[in-house]
């Protein structure tokens, strides 16, 4: 029995604890099925001669995959000429990036300039460059959703002046499958294909020798 005038003590709110919410999980895609378009050639002119190896790529229906600095080609797909390769220019030489080896994209947020910089790198962790900053702050947010830092790519195209590799085209899909389904040859003399390799040849030739 209570004492006389004796109260209990009151109970005592307690704080609510904020519970992080768990992002919803990236569902499955189908495998996204590209053709090889064999675009090996070269051209010569003042500053020495041009050779680009490799392929283009097409989608089935024959409609070309555009490069894109910015953001993705296609839903978790990235394609894209790697930043910074003339920093690198000695492990560019690699034999670790000629066309369809594998490389890796790999996130690095401590980096000082870019939170969301993503380096590129070959199977013996040789640095080459960076994902294009538009497309890494995108590739990089899909990367957290995913729950993954390291995303295996493709070397899909190089380019080489005065004998050395001067640029690299990278495909890479971030939690969905690329089948590469083949390859259409052309000729070794065939014409320069796109804008972007004929403003490069165009460099290359105003260079001084």
């Amino acid at each position: 029995m209570p004492l006389f005038g004796h109260k209990s003590p009151k109970p005592t709110k307690q704080p609510a604890v904020a519970v992080p919410a768990t992002p919803p999980p990236v569902p499955p895609l189908p495998n996204l099925q590209l053709a090889l378009i064999d675009d090996t050639c070269k051209s010569s002119g003042r500053g020495g001669g041009l050779s680009i190896h490799g392929f283009d790529l097409e989608y089935p229906n024959g409609k070309g995959l555009p490069l894109n600095a910015d953001g993705p080609v296609d839903e978790r797909v990235y394609y894209f000429r790697v930043a910074g390769v003339a920093h690198h220019e000695a492990t560019a030489q690699s034999d670790s990036f000629t066309p369809l080896s594998q490389v890796y994209l790999v996130r690095e947020p401590t980096n000082a300039y870019d939170p969301n910089a993503i380096q590129v790198l070959s199977q013996t962790r040789e640095n080459v460059g960076y994902v294009p900053r538009g497309a890494a702050a995108q590739m990089a947010a899909l990367m957290k959703r995913v729950g993954t830092t390291v995303v295996a790519a493709t070397v899909t195209k190089t380019f080489n002046a005065h004998g050395k590799r001067t640029a690299i085209e990278v495909l890479a899909g971030v939690n969905r499958n690329i089948e590469l389904v083949g390859t259409v040859n052309v000729d070794d003399d065939a014409q320069l294909s796109s804008d972007d390799q004929w403003k490069l040849k165009a460099q290359q030739e105003e260079e001084p020798s």
